[in-house]
C-alpha cells in the first residue's frame, strides 16, 4: 500500500492545463506559495475566493501525479468561519 501511495503515474493535470487560472490565481503567485515566500501567502483571496495557501495546495495536488499526500494544515480557527 506504501508503494502504491508513493506512485507517481496517478492522473494529473499539466501545467499547460491551465489549472492556476481555474483555482482563479496567477502561476507564478501559486509556486511562490509552494515555495515558502512569506509575503506570497498572506492572507490575500484568489478570484474564486481561496486563500491563496489553499490555492496553492491545490495546484500541487492536481499537478503532481501522486496517488496519496500527507497534509500538514493547521485545524480550522472557529473564530473565523470558512477558513
Amino acid at each position: 500500500m506504501l508503494a502504491q501511495a508513493h506512485a507517481t503515474n496517478a492522473p494529473r493535470l499539466t501545467r499547460r492545463a491551465r489549472p492556476a487560472h481555474t483555482l482563479g490565481a496567477d502561476l507564478e503567485q501559486l509556486d511562490a506559495a509552494l515555495t515558502g515566500r512569506a509575503d506570497a501567502a498572506q492572507d490575500t483571496r484568489t478570484r474564486t475566493g481561496l486563500r491563496t495557501d489553499q490555492a496553492a495546495a491545490a495546484l500541487s495536488v492536481l499537478t503532481d501525479g501522486q496517488r496519496a499526500r500527507p497534509s500538514s494544515t493547521p485545524p480550522p480557527d472557529p473564530a473565523r468561519p470558512g477558513c
